[in-house]
Parts: C-alpha cells; structure tokens; sequence
C-alpha cells in the first residue's frame, strides 16, 4: 500500500518543481556578447550585466528616394495666321514660353502669343471647322478623349487630333 503525501509535502514538490522549470527556462536563454540579449553590447566593464541596445548606424548618404525634375511645355499661336508653335521637354515655364514663341514666329506668325504652358503632362489640340481647343491631361490618350468630346459635344463638324505632345519629369537620381 502506498503511503499518501501530506497537502503541505505536495504544495511544497509543486513549488521546487515550478522553480526548477523557471531556472531551466532562464537557462536556455540565449546571450550575446558580453552576456547581454540580443540587440544588446555591455556598456561597462565594471558591470557584466550592465547592457545598452546596439547603436544604429546612419543611413548611407542619398539613400532616400529617386528625385524627379518637373518639365515644362508650351503653346503659342498666331490666331489670324492660323500658325502655332510648340515646345515641350524644358527645365522651366520660362524657357518653355519663350521657345513656343520662338517656334511660332519661325514658322511664319507674326502676331504670337502664348495660349498656355503645362508641366508634367499631356497637351494635345483638337481642331473643328469652328474653333479649336487645348486640353492637358495625365496622358495624350486621356486628354485627346477630353478634347474630342468637347468638340463633339459641341456639335462641330470634322474634330480630328491636330498635335500631342507630353513633358513627363525626369529622373535626376
């Protein structure tokens, strides 16, 4: 016949063995250098246990995302002429201005003016037998939609796409 424990002998086994579980779980634990976690360094040599977190190191210079240049286009026209000059692709409003105009007066317009600038994007004219329009949007097809239906929607006879053109940013980095 086995002999029955007493409650106090049987608290007291659970509790040696709870403390054993922890010490072996704590044993197991792993360390890094200098007995510290991982992540951690020991920050003093007079305390083995005295740990800071691992400094980061700085990001590596120009790591940050690419870096885009806006482009600029331009239109003029020479309404009684019927003359437009163009200019897409350059650096700023400024240029893109003076090369339209430029571009207009090289083609036989005497009487310019720029009609409008665009940058980053899509221009496209789109001529009826009344009136033409220009339209800047994401991309050529998108403002060529945009166009056409505004001069359908008009009831003009013959729209058709008489010029696109797109000055998308370019990539500096």
């Amino acid at each position: 016949m086995a002999m029955r424990e007493r409650p106090s002998q049987h608290r007291k086994r659970a509790i040696c063995i709870a403390v054993l579980a922890l010490s072996a779980m704590s044993a197991g634990a792993a360390r890094a250098e200098g007995g510290c976690p991982p992540g951690m360094v020991p920050y003093s040599a007079a305390s083995p246990t005295a740990c800071a977190p691992m400094p980061s190191s700085p990001a590596p210079r120009g790591t940050a995302g690419p870096r885009w240049a806006s482009q600029w286009g331009a239109l003029a026209f020479d309404a009684a002429a019927g003359i437009m000059g163009a200019a897409s692709d350059t650096r700023s409003k400024r240029e893109a201005r003076r090369v339209a105009l430029e571009d207009c007066r090289a083609r036989g317009g005497q009487a310019c003016k720029v009609e409008m600038s665009y940058r980053d994007s899509c221009v496209v004219v789109v001529a009826g037998d009344r009136q033409s329009d220009t339209t800047t949007a994401s991309s050529a097809e998108r403002a060529a939609e945009i166009g056409l239906g505004a001069c359908e929607a008009r009831r003009d006879k013959r729209c058709q796409l008489y010029y696109a053109e797109c000055s998308f940013p370019v990539r500096e980095r």
